[in-house]
């Protein structure tokens, strides 16, 4: 399974606590394998493991300068070609209650490694005017990510090539990401 991703949405600059839409720039390349087990006639195991790597792009930032320890203490905005590989392993249970529909319950891991970060700028003046030399280490090393997430979605097949499904994940346990819930629409038509 290959995917190529394609940022759509227009980027906000706002301020460093905001989000950027449309991925943030970034195009990504992902390569997959699905394997689809059947255990029983009504039950299915479907096993799926992925690695994307995001390609550069520039974004907004934040950093500190050389020498203050304490992120978030003097944050400075600034702009940097930034990267990242990430690696996806699923584990869903997916049922067949009738010929129309069925419900999936699944597990899933998420593996986003360190950030390669690529600044434009090394120095910057501070609120004096002096200028001071950036520190990019610590987003470096704060921008790795590890999360698991479950997943519930009840689908239905409206004919043999058309598929609705509805559904919410959330996660549940993580390193350095938010506690989010998702919902989510998905239609699939096979050919």
């Amino acid at each position: 399974m290959l995917n190529y991703i394609i940022p759509t949405a227009t980027k906000v600059p706002l301020s460093y606590l905001s989000y950027e839409f449309g991925n943030g720039g970034h195009n990504e390349g992902r390569i997959g394998l699905q394997i689809d087990y059947e255990l029983l006639k009504c039950l299915s195991l479907v096993l799926y493991g992925s690695y994307t790597h995001a390609f550069s792009a520039m974004e907004k930032i934040i950093a500190s300068y050389k020498g203050s320890y304490a992120f978030g203490m003097q944050p400075v905005e600034t702009f940097a070609n930034t990267s990242w590989n990430k690696f996806i392993l699923s584990i869903d249970l997916v049922t067949k209650i009738s010929k129309i529909g069925g419900f999936d319950i699944g597990y899933q891991l998420i593996n986003k490694e360190k950030d390669s970060i690529n600044p434009t700028d090394k120095k910057l003046k501070d609120a004096v005017g002096i200028d001071q030399e950036i520190d990019y280490s610590f987003m470096i090393e704060r921008s790795n990510r590890l999360a698991q997430k479950l997943r519930f979605s009840l689908y239905l097949n409206l004919n043999n090539d058309l598929q609705v499904e509805a559904g919410t994940d959330f996660v549940f346990k993580g390193t350095q990401v938010i506690r989010e819930n998702e919902y989510f629409a998905r239609i699939t038509y096979s050919y």
